[in-house]
């Protein structure tokens, strides 16, 4: 049986977060054009501190047997209605744990944190994610969710919006 646990992180866990944020940045690069500095480091312009010092944002580190497996950041930063709800900002699984129903897991237990109107958003050219959140909201959903395309400056994107209320 794997044990795989989406948990609340704590301040001090920030780093882990800046530190896997160069995977993030990675893989992402597929789909981005960004260029490591002089140091060979992705440029670091995410604000990690939002997370633990303001209210509406939310942390979680995700463990698979107690190792560190990846993240998922949640907001109350909804943009297709008015009213509460939460929004998948990032959300990053390890390349090792991929492919394996783990992403899936803890897709399923960020979603479990909140019941009601849910948003999760891809670039449209990252059309791996795109089946991954159609599969895995599909899933969660019974198929019920919208999918809405939207262009924010020069990139697309594509949404899912979702609402678990009974």
């Amino acid at each position: 049986m794997i044990s795989i646990e989406l948990i609340p992180a704590l301040p001090e866990q920030r780093d882990i977060f800046e530190n896997l944020w160069q995977l993030y940045t990675h893989d992402f690069t597929e789909y981005i054009d960004e260029q490591v500095d002089e140091h060979g480091l992705y440029p670091f312009d995410f604000d990690f501190h939002r997370y633990w010092e303001r209210d509406g944002f939310f942390p979680y580190l995700a463990r698979v047997h107690r190792q560190i497996a990846g993240f998922s950041l949640v907001s109350s930063r909804i943009r297709h209605r008015s009213g509460p709800g939460r929004h998948v900002d990032e959300f990053f699984v390890l390349r090792r744990y991929r492919g394996r129903g783990i992403g899936r897991s803890l897709a399923f237990q960020t979603f479990d944190t909140y019941q009601g109107y849910w948003e999760v958003s891809e670039v449209g050219t990252n059309l791996p994610a795109q089946a991954f959140w159609r599969k895995v909201i599909g899933d969660y959903t019974d198929h019920q969710f919208e999918e809405i395309t939207e262009k924010t400056g020069t990139m697309d994107f594509l949404w899912q919006t979702f609402d678990t209320n009974p």
